[in-house]
């Protein structure tokens, strides 16, 4: 039987996670192989972020709109991610629960700015 590609990606994506989730669990075993070797994929990830940062950032500086709001989103999804990154790793209740506050001060500030039709 011949897979589709979209068949035969999802089933790459699968074995990809079970192979990383094998990996991350012989990692916290302590498999010294395991954890050289996720360190790498994570070196790797890492660098071929920055150059594709780097690329849309000389892009977005020679005046390419395109490049410009693909930054902006990038921007904003990294700003996101680290604040739940925080939320799940760092914060205390008084810190929920003042973000809390800061949440619903802003979403009474969007709903005031949509009501008057702005």
């Amino acid at each position: 039987m011949v897979q589709s590609k979209e068949e035969h990606r999802r089933i790459n994506r699968e074995n990809m996670r079970k192979t990383n989730a094998n990996r991350k669990a012989a990692a916290l075993a302590g498999d010294e192989e395991a954890i050289a070797s996720i360190q790498k994929d994570n070196e790797y990830h890492k660098e071929y972020n920055r150059k594709k940062r780097s690329d849309l950032k000389t892009r977005a500086d020679k005046g390419d709109l395109e490049a410009k709001k693909e930054l902006d989103k990038k921007d904003k999804a990294s700003l996101l991610s680290f604040t739940f990154s925080f939320i799940e790793n760092r914060a205390d209740l008084k810190q929920l629960d003042e973000l809390e506050t800061l949440v619903n001060i802003r979403r009474q500030q969007l709903s005031n700015n949509k009501s008057k039709g702005e």
